[in-house]
């Protein structure tokens, strides 16, 4: 199942950037943020709308969703490109609920700068390339190099993605001396 909030900004997204369906758009806007729909569905207006999108629109598509839904990732606790990108399957879980387990978005390997993913092959690579592109972006951080492998694996389609990314390590926040009345300052 696939959120209504999330099935509508992917999809409303790709329809802008292609040839567009007048009848798929409606049905888009009909949709409601918080009900579920079918896998489905998302997967067949996913197809759809993203046939006639460009691999590099795909890209800056993926981006831009990732990037405006930092406040999303904040509230479910992501505070670093690497605390998303270590789990990539966690943060998507709030969005798309228990899809087939060959669609799903997994960090098959990670080290800090470092990971592979494999995702389902029904997700265009474009707009996998762009979210993870995003991820490490809305953090401060480059992608180094990323590569996308079409792969066989157990008679399923996958994209597998190598990427190699830097982020600007964080602050250490300081503690502040205490202070106030009942403190004792020592000379």
């Amino acid at each position: 199942r696939v959120i209504g909030r999330y099935f509508k900004k992917v999809l409303t997204s790709l329809l802008h950037a292609g040839v567009g369906s007048r009848p798929l758009e409606a049905q888009i806007e009909a949709l409601s943020d918080d009900e579920e729909y079918p896998w489905s569905a998302f997967m067949e207006a996913l197809a759809l709308a993203s046939a006639s999108v460009r691999h590099d629109d795909l890209v800056a598509i993926g981006r831009r969703i990732i990037t405006s839904s930092k406040p999303e990732f904040e509230r479910w606790g992501f505070d670093s490109a690497e605390a998303i990108l270590a789990d990539f399957d966690a943060p998507f879980g709030a969005s798309i609920i228990d899809p087939p387990d060959h669609e799903r978005a997994i960090t098959a390997k990670y080290e800090r700068g470092y990971a592979v993913f494999r995702v389902g092959h029904t997700h265009p690579a474009g707009l996998i390339e762009g979210y993870l592109r995003g991820i490490v972006e809305m953090y401060g951080g480059r992608v180094d190099d990323l590569a996308c492998h079409q792969v066989v694996m157990n008679g399923q389609p996958f994209h597998l993605l190598e990427m190699r990314w830097w982020t600007p390590a964080r602050p250490i926040a300081r503690r502040r001396a205490p202070s106030g009345p009942y403190v004792r300052k020592v000379a």
